[in-house]
C-alpha cells in the first residue's frame, strides 16, 4: 500500500502545472469511484439492510403478533424461565480423548460433562469454541462447533462430544460454552452464556 501511495498516487496528486488541477490524479480518482460505486453506495447499503434486516424483522414481527401474539407470549415465557434458571448451569473443562501431538488435517475428539441444573438438553446448546492461540492465551480466528449429546449419566448430568479438525498449524486452543437453544432472540439474550470456567 505504501509503495502504491509513494510511487503512483502522491506523485499524481502533486503533478500540478502552474497551480492547475492535478489531471492525472483526478482521472485516477474517478476511475476508482466508478470501480467501487456498486459496493460503496447508499443504494447498495439500503438494499442489503432491507434484505438482511428490515424485511426479516417485519416478517418476524407479523409472525409473533398474529393470533393475539401467541408466539410472542410463548417466547417471553421461555426467555424468563431461562433467565431465572441460567445461573445454575455448570460445565466441566473439555477433555481430549487422546492426548498427543496433532498435525494439520487430524481430527480431535473432545468430550465434557454438562450440568444444566433444572434446564434440559432441549433448552441449551453446548459448543466447543476453538482457534489458534496468540499472545496471552487469546484465541484468534476462533469459531464455535455445536456438540452432540452423547450420554445421560444421571438426572441433570450429561456427556457431550464433538469432533473437530485441526485446520491450521501453530498452537491450538479450545474451551467450551453453553448458550440457549432457539431463535436469534433467545441465543442473543444478554447474560445467557456460560463458559467452562463458570463465567457468565
Amino acid at each position: 500500500m505504501f509503495n502504491i501511495l509513494e510511487n503512483e498516487v502522491i506523485p499524481k496528486f502533486y503533478d500540478r502545472k502552474r497551480g492547475a488541477p492535478p489531471v492525472k490524479w483526478i482521472k485516477m480518482m474517478k476511475e476508482a469511484m466508478k470501480m467501487a460505486i456498486m459496493d460503496f453506495s447508499s443504494y447498495r447499503m439500503v438494499r442489503e439492510y432491507s434484505k438482511r434486516f428490515y424485511i426479516p424483522a417485519s416478517k418476524n414481527f407479523k409472525q409473533l403478533t398474529e393470533n393475539h401474539a401467541v408466539k410472542a407470549k410463548k417466547l417471553a415465557k421461555t426467555q424468563s424461565r431461562l433467565i431465572f434458571l441460567w445461573e445454575n448451569i455448570r460445565l466441566s473443562k473439555p477433555q481430549l480423548i487422546t492426548e498427543s501431538d496433532f498435525i494439520v488435517g487430524d481430527t480431535l475428539r473432545i468430550t465434557l460433562k454438562a450440568f444444566p441444573g433444572e434446564l434440559t438438553p432441549d433448552d441449551v446448546e453446548v459448543q466447543i469454541y476453538h482457534g489458534k492461540i496468540r499472545y496471552f492465551d487469546q484465541l484468534e480466528g476462533s469459531r464455535a462447533e455445536t456438540m452432540w449429546l452423547q450420554e445421560t449419566i444421571a438426572d441433570g448430568i450429561y456427556i457431550y462430544a464433538c469432533t473437530i479438525t485441526c485446520s491450521d498449524s501453530g498452537r491450538f486452543g479450545y474451551t467450551s460454552r453453553v448458550i440457549p437453544k432457539g431463535d436469534g432472540v433467545l441465543k442473543n439474550t444478554p447474560g445467557l452464556i456460560t463458559w467452562a470456567d463458570g463465567e457468565q
